[in-house]
């Protein structure tokens, strides 16, 4: 209770793993409050919670937003000769945010290499070698508090035992059908974490704290059968990862038995999708190893017992391989490897765990897609989608775009007349959904032709209609018709370097052409951190549409709807007081 009353009255924005919402803003997107002091403290006092009711949650997905909340509290709070630019400048600041994300995986299971390649294949579209040393570096200050906490014995953390070797024969057929096996577990999970979390996000607030007492009741009764439930997870996963049979050992007999490991298997897998869908801070990845772990035990096991005279490998590798292969179909990601090469300490099972990882992600991959594009799409995060249709790579921008008319445009001024502020207000309002720039353009002399010349941002534009109103000191009560008339009295003043809208006119603004291949716009996209970009004619200036975001995974019928130039949102001329920092929509982003 107490930590979904961190995400209800906290900070909503603390709500999950955070690896999604990191992955977002990483590729230039504002999500709102989601790296504030407030959001730290609730997402820390969260997953403390979480994890002390019993919930079978990671911390991995907490740790790297709560390492983005650090940075960004740093680059804030500090002295500003040092910092400031961290802060200040967008370019810095990501970059320190995608140093934070790596420390926050290594703080996990302390493997700063793993950490590392993780944290880059999981949140970054695209990695600035540059910044890899000032990662490696961070990670390992990170790893070296992570040891002294563990050798002082302040906090109980995983520990793995040396693993036996394993020389190549026969028995890697068995590795490979189990790793295949746990890419189906993968998806399936995946899967049925989605499915579940579709109804679960639109609860009603209250209903959230009933569903979360519901769920911790039933694991705690779960946990009455199976006392073995009660241990941390990475107290577990010593347990799994243990090679040799000691009787003195906690739960030896457990660890040895089919029918119990089963059984462990499939409450651990339900608990893990009930835990999910409660609104709390909770991460994916420890769950996911424990499940794979238990399923590789089972195997390995159920092999010494069909096979007692053959010479197999101890259940203890069978355990590691299931736990990379089930994480790495989970999150997508083959440096899950990596991880379990710093974890034992050795290489010499390389051979294996890289070959079931490639299995089990190729597996999965075919059944659903990653768990934090799941999640992305479960929280409505704006986010370029992959192109997923083979067909998208041989289409022209042409069939991608969203149609231009007047209402949408801003003249450009002629003989000193420039456009009006209702003007732009009104033309900041029809723009089609995702777009937050406004067109400048001059017509042709039959006035069909629209020739693009520059382009103004719509918040800006919004910015000074409520800076007019204010400045006119209108009352209330005023008709919208009134307040448009005076509005028409006060011009844009484009050319003007003394206006905000003046500075933040771009008059060569990024466009592309209508015959640019969709792959293309696309990596246009991705690189340059675009929501928006106008497409002319080839060869000439002549404005027919503009790309946004949504026009990717949109359907024809919508972009043309999206293009009928209606006021987003009503045609108020009362701007709300203060506009939010991002949204799937623009009519959001001017509100």
């Amino acid at each position: 209770m107490a930590a979904v009353a961190c995400v209800q009255f906290g900070s909503p924005a603390a709500v999950g793993s955070g690896v999604p919402q990191m992955k977002v803003t990483l590729v230039g997107e504002e999500i709102p409050n989601l790296l504030t002091l407030r959001t730290l403290i609730s997402k820390v006092i969260g997953l403390g919670c979480g994890l002390a009711a019993g919930l079978v949650i990671g911390s991995e997905g907490p740790f790297v937003h709560i390492s983005g909340c650090i940075a960004n509290a740093l680059s804030r709070y500090l002295p500003e000769k040092q910092f400031r630019r961290y802060y200040t400048y967008e370019t810095f600041r990501l970059q320190l945010l995608a140093v934070a994300v790596s420390t926050g995986v290594t703080a996990t299971f302390g493997a700063p290499v793993g950490g590392v390649i993780f944290a880059v294949e999981v949140t970054a579209v695209y990695f600035f070698v540059s910044n890899l040393p000032r990662a490696f570096y961070s990670s390992i200050c990170c790893v070296l508090v992570y040891r002294v906490t563990r050798e002082s014995g302040l906090v109980d953390l995983f520990e793995v035992e040396d693993m036996p070797d394993w020389s190549l024969h026969w028995e890697l057929a068995i590795f490979c059908i189990l790793a295949a096996v746990c890419g189906v577990v993968a998806g399936l999970l995946v899967h049925c974490i989605g499915y579940i979390n579709r109804y679960t996000t639109k609860l009603p607030p209250v209903w959230r704290f009933f569903w979360a007492a519901s769920v911790v009741s039933a694991i705690a009764g779960i946990s009455c059968g199976l006392p073995i439930l009660k241990r941390l997870d990475k107290k577990l996963l010593t347990l799994l990862f243990a090679s040799d049979d000691d009787p003195s050992r906690e739960y030896n007999d457990t660890m040895h038995s089919v029918g119990e490991l089963a059984a462990l298997l499939g409450v651990k897998c339900a608990t893990f999708i009930l835990s999910l869908s409660c609104s709390i801070p909770a991460g994916v990845f420890t769950p996911t190893f424990v499940i794979g772990a238990l399923c590789g035990r089972f195997t390995g096991v159920a092999m010494h017992q069909l096979l007692p005279d053959a010479d197999l490998a101890s259940p203890a590798l069978y355990s590691l391989i299931g736990a990379v292969s089930v994480t790495a179909g989970v999150t997508r990601t083959v440096s899950v490897a990596v991880i379990a090469f710093e974890l034992t300490a050795q290489i010499h099972n390389m051979t294996p765990i890289l070959l079931c990882t490639l299995i089990s992600y190729t597996v999965s991959a075919m059944l659903t897609i990653s768990i934090y594009d799941v999640l992305l799409h479960l929280r409505n995060l704006p986010y370029l989608p992959h192109l997923r249709k083979s067909d998208l790579y041989h289409q022209t921008c042409r069939g991608l775009i969203i149609p231009i008319n007047r209402s949408f445009c801003i003249a450009e001024s002629v003989h000193g007349m420039d456009a009006s502020l209702s003007d732009g207000y009104d033309a900041a309002l029809r723009l089609p959904k995702g777009c937050d720039k406004v067109p400048v353009v001059s017509y042709g002399v039959d006035g069909t032709m629209m020739h693009l010349k520059g382009v103004v941002p719509a918040s800006d534009i919004i910015s000074e209609v409520r800076k007019a109103i204010e400045e006119s000191q209108i009352p209330e009560d005023m008709p919208d018709s009134e307040v448009r008339d005076i509005l028409s009295l006060r011009p844009l003043e484009l050319d003007s370097l003394l206006t905000k809208v003046g500075k933040a006119t771009d008059w060569s603004p990024v466009v592309v052409p209508e015959t640019l291949p969709v792959a293309r716009v696309q990596y246009l996209f991705t690189m340059l951190r675009l929501k928006s970009v106008f497409v002319t004619q080839a060869g000439t200036n002549n404005l027919v549409g503009v790309v946004t975001k949504e026009c990717f995974d949109a359907s024809a019928e919508e972009r043309i709807k999206w293009g009928e130039g209606r006021p987003q949102g009503g045609s108020s001329y009362r701007p709300p007081p203060r506009p939010g920092s991002y949204s799937v929509g623009h009519s959001d982003s001017c509100r």
